[in-house]
């Protein structure tokens, strides 16, 4: 009698069918949940053994004649700091990233019509300073302006 209650009546208490279940409906909401589980800790565990950074990034943040520029130093890996810049009017943006050289120049990460530039006054070997100068140069013309250190 037993073996009659259990076969292919879905979930059950003793004897008795829960209403609005279905053996196929259940074992397919704990397959999704039991992914949902197993995607959940895959997740966790890939940030666990993430690969930690090298370098911190110190960021800065200024403002010249029209434009916006924001530096991201990476303090003891230079080649990957990079400078951003946005034109207030148009909006539009570049992101400048470190050239060869020995200096802190910055040229845009892809080609652009034009030229255009970022040089810092800083060495490459300089740690984190509140304040850093610089220059942007683009169509003939040079924008001074002046880096503030933000905290994080």
């Amino acid at each position: 009698a037993q073996d009659e209650c259990w076969a292919g009546a879905g979930p059950t208490i003793g004897c008795v069918r829960i209403a609005g279940t279905s053996r196929t409906g259940y074992n397919a909401g704990m397959r999704a949940a039991t992914l949902c589980i197993v995607l959940a800790l895959l997740a966790f565990a890939r940030r666990a053994f993430a690969d930690p950074k090298a370098y911190d990034v110190v960021k800065y943040r200024g403002k010249a004649d029209g434009l916006t520029i924001a530096f991201g130093s990476a303090d003891g890996y230079p080649e990957a700091s990079e400078v951003r810049t946005k034109q207030r009017r148009s909006g539009e943006s570049t992101r400048f990233v470190l050239a060869a050289g020995g200096e802190m120049r910055f040229v845009p990460e892809k080609n652009r019509a034009g030229y255009e530039e970022v040089t810092l006054e800083m060495s490459p070997d300089d740690g984190p300073a509140e304040k850093v100068l610089g220059a942007y140069r683009a169509g003939g013309k040079t924008i001074p302006f002046r880096l503030t250190k933000q905290e994080e």
